[in-house]
């Protein structure tokens, strides 16, 4: 991007008025946030770190437990990105980088309501792994989920946009996936295999067919009704 910061600056400040209309202009401040301060690359993020500066937390198992799953009635949601980082995983981080600068912005925009923070998928599988999910292109695509009053929710596929990610901070209640999972602790060594063997099953195209056999032909009583 060879443009000159001025002419960036009046390209996507004349989109403003129709885009405050549609999407509020929280969204707004976070779609220019997005397309004119945060351009970060690799560097900025994992050498600088300069998502520091923007109120985003790295939280390991034990913080999540503290801060997430301890959290106090009255205390702020929190919004996560569950992600592969160079810290554990450095070949798959260009999505990461293209999250990271959105949740940057996310936090500059709502840090006063809501708690942002990241997770790394491979580190914290004992979190990422005790909740439903469904990922555009699995764990290569960072996962958003918000947790509040011990319950998990899930972003919808292709919560990408600047849009798209102000209005699932707004309504993380209503507009996610598997909405209202229990907050869990991290599982243990041992419950963790139970977790693969949940989401193994889970996407075993036998096992859901027989399931959903089982559920037409019970008329979901599972007893046969023949």
């Amino acid at each position: 991007d060879t443009a000159p910061q001025e002419d960036k600056l009046e390209h996507f400040k004349s989109i403003s008025p129709k885009f405050i209309e549609e999407h509020g202009e929280d969204a707004d401040r976070v779609r220019l946030c997005v397309n004119i301060e945060q351009n970060w690359m690799g560097l900025d993020n994992w050498v600088d770190q300069k998502w520091r500066a923007s109120g985003v937390r790295f939280l390991d198992d034990k913080r999540y437990s503290d801060w997430v799953v301890g959290a106090n009635a009255g205390d702020k949601p929190w919004v996560i990105m569950f992600a592969y980082t160079p810290l554990y995983m450095g070949s798959l981080n260009q999505p990461t980088d293209n999250m990271m600068r959105n949740l940057a912005c996310l936090a500059k925009v709502y840090g006063d309501r809501i708690n942002f923070g990241f997770m790394d998928f491979r580190a914290s599988e004992k979190v990422s792994e005790n909740y439903d999910i469904n990922l555009d292109y699995g764990k290569i695509t960072p996962a958003i989920i918000a947790f509040d009053h011990e319950k998990a929710y899930p972003a919808n596929l292709s919560t990408l946009s600047a849009q798209k990610l102000a209005y699932f901070v707004e309504n993380f209640k209503t507009d996610c996936q598997f909405c209202g999972q229990k907050m869990r602790e991290p599982r243990t060594e041992l419950t963790m295999y139970l977790e693969y063997t949940k989401n193994t099953l889970a996407n075993s195209e036998i096992y859901v067919d027989t399931y959903n056999f089982l559920q037409e032909k019970t008329n979901n009583t599972w007893v046969h009704d023949s």
